[in-house]
């Protein structure tokens, strides 16, 4: 009788373990009916794997991809946010740049390390113990088991090839003249599309889902820009003063609803923006989507029917420009990542773009703060064109923090700003996290209160909205990190507020009643545009007057976010110790957050 080591006997079980892992991970961080699913499914995908192979070893030696490559990276995710990679994940990391990755990294690499070693471990193990004989009586499975077990993986292979090539498909067919065949097609992707995305948590099935969904997504995207120089909003505006008019709309960069200045929060540090006239904040602002490259379109371009696509329009830099408006797009941030990033796409559509940080290294070192905007903002202001609309796009408090504020502002101590290569992931740092953070957006009501004096100063009328593009996890309550990206209460509402020049409230003091009087409504992020677009009386095939904070037509609507998935943020709760969001039903209420002035409405926080 053969004898085996005492460590193969081990190896089997931990081999499944490490499979299983991922699903046990979050049944064990939200023990519902769903994640008990989540961990058979795994287990079922792990049987038809095995039985796919005409001997153990060769399963186990073909499954190093995902035990070498896909687990760790799923464990370290989970590690990190409490919840499985999404696709949204592919996204941020396709947008990224090295010294942004070493960034996010900091602190984490040893985390990263455990899980590889972790993974890798337990493969070389078994393969060894493969080798060795363990699952030597697998031959006896039948042939049909197996032809039957490949089949299944060749369903699912086709199925992820689907998500790139069915986009591919819908645009040589539109190309050729066959409108209806891409129909037909883009109509059975989307129908495969709903079913594949619940299976987007299992690993390791939805590693490849979110991929074959990045690449779809990608692939729209490309061609989304042939597709937006045909849209038109046939924009026009309606009874245009005879006085010179400037709108200005400044997109925020990881500002939290609850650490700005004019929902309360303080901290003995004075407020430049409490001093200016005119200043309306919005206090129940969300954002859908707690990533960059998902948040700004979404208030830049209108909600689309689902056969059109918001990727398929142009931002409301177009419909300025299509009233008769100079446009000017003015960036703190890079113009691309590793690819062209989507926000930059949209630049193109103003008249004059300037990109204050062409270097990527420099935007991410002391260096260039967001006052630097307004330079070229008064530049163009000083050619005193009749109508002029401008997007200033602020690099806030995006992480490192003490890189976003000039010494001057270093009130709130300590600060990352006293440490050498400071790690704001570390939980040990938390005090100088929040008060670099804090410092930061003090900074930020700095530069806007300079902003709206600059805008003030023409003779003109003028109306500004500023709105951040998500919030940001600061180790809230027990939470063990920092960063965006997740499905994290404290992520979702946004920093928002609006100002009116005493010219424009001569002109329009119906729009500022209305204004005024829904500043507290409960909205998200898509009501940018239409109340930007109505604030400047210009009319469109694309407005819709219910989302207008100016208009007589406005009215609260159900606010979806994705957490990953879409779920209604007035009827969330929150699991685990980061508060990440679950559906919840109607009666259920978010808290609301702490250190919040307002406490946010109907909260929601991301």
């Amino acid at each position: 009788m053969k004898t085996w080591p005492a460590w193969t006997k081990l190896a089997l079980p931990a081999y499944l373990l490490a499979w299983l892992s991922p699903s046990l991970c979050f049944l064990l961080s939200d023990f519902r009916l769903v994640s008990v699913e989540k961990v058979l499914l795994t287990l079922a995908f792990f049987c038809v794997w095995h039985l796919a192979f005409a001997s153990f070893e060769r399963a186990v030696y073909y499954s190093a991809f995902f035990l070498l490559v896909l687990l760790p990276f799923d464990l370290f995710f989970f590690l990190v946010y409490q919840e499985p990679p999404g696709t949204p994940v592919f996204l941020s990391i396709s947008d990224s740049n090295l010294i942004e990755a070493t960034d996010f990294m900091r602190g984490r690499a040893t985390s990263l390390l455990c899980c590889t070693l972790f993974a890798a471990g337990i493969w070389l193990m078994t393969a060894r113990a493969a080798r060795r004989g363990l699952g030597q009586n697998w031959r006896c499975y039948q042939r049909g088991t197996r032809r039957a077990a490949r089949a299944v993986l060749a369903l699912l292979a086709a199925l992820m090839l689907q998500f790139p090539a069915a986009p591919a498909a819908e645009r040589l067919l539109l190309d050729s003249g066959h409108a209806g065949l891409a129909a037909a097609v883009k109509k059975a992707d989307d129908g495969l599309f709903a079913p594949l995305a619940n299976v987007r948590p299992i690993f390791p099935l939805g590693r490849f889902i979110s991929l074959g969904e990045f690449c779809r997504e990608n692939t729209y995207l490309r061609h989304a820009e042939q597709q937006r120089a045909l849209f038109r909003y046939h924009a026009r505006q309606l009874h245009p003063p005879a006085a010179r008019q400037i709108y200005v709309l400044v997109i925020g960069e990881t500002a939290r609803a609850d650490r700005f200045v004019l929902n309360g929060y303080t901290r003995g540090l004075p407020s430049f923006l409490a001093r200016q006239e005119n200043v309306i904040p919005l206090h129940d602002i969300i954002t859908p989507f707690t990533y960059t490259n998902l948040s700004v379109p979404t208030m830049l371009t209108p909600p689309l029917p689902q056969e059109q696509g918001r990727d398929r329009a142009r931002s409301l830099v177009s419909a300025f420009r299509e009233a008769g408006f100079k446009t000017y797009w003015i960036s703190n941030q890079q113009p691309i990542g590793m690819r062209e990033t989507e926000v930059s796409h949209f630049s193109r559509e103003a008249d004059e773009v300037v990109f204050m940080n062409l270097s990527i290294r420099t935007m991410h070192m002391d260096g260039l703060y967001d006052e630097h905007l307004i330079e070229p903002l008064a530049k163009f202001l000083a050619r005193h064109e009749q109508k002029q609309f401008f997007v200033l796009h602020m690099l806030g408090s995006h992480d490192s923090y003490q890189r976003r504020y000039p010494p001057a502002f270093d009130i709130l101590q300590p600060s990352l700003r006293s440490q050498h290569d400071p790690d704001h992931h570390d939980r040990r740092n938390k005090l100088a996290v929040e008060n670099s953070y804090d410092n930061a957006m003090h900074y930020t009501d700095y530069v806007l209160a300079r902003i709206i004096e600059t805008v003030g100063r023409q003779d003109a009328v003028s109306a500004l909205v500023y709105a951040a593009d998500h919030g940001e996890t600061l180790f809230d309550g027990d939470c063990g990190r920092s960063g965006h990206g997740s499905s994290g209460r404290q992520e979702f509402p946004v920093a928002a507020m609006a100002w009116v020049s005493h010219q424009y409230k001569a002109q329009w003091p119906a729009r500022v009643e209305r204004l005024v009087k829904n500043a507290s409504a409960p909205i998200t992020t898509e009501a940018i545009l239409p109340t930007m677009l109505d604030l400047a009386a210009i009319d469109t095939t694309q407005l819709d007057q219910s989302r207008s904070l100016a208009s007589a037509a406005f009215r609260a609507q159900t606010r979806w976010v994705n957490a990953p998935e879409p779920i209604d943020w007035d009827s969330a709760t929150t699991r685990g110790a980061c508060h990440l969001l679950v559906a919840g039903k109607p009666k259920d209420k978010l808290p609301a957050l702490a250190g919040s002035g307002h406490g946010l409405g109907n909260p929601k926080a991301r």
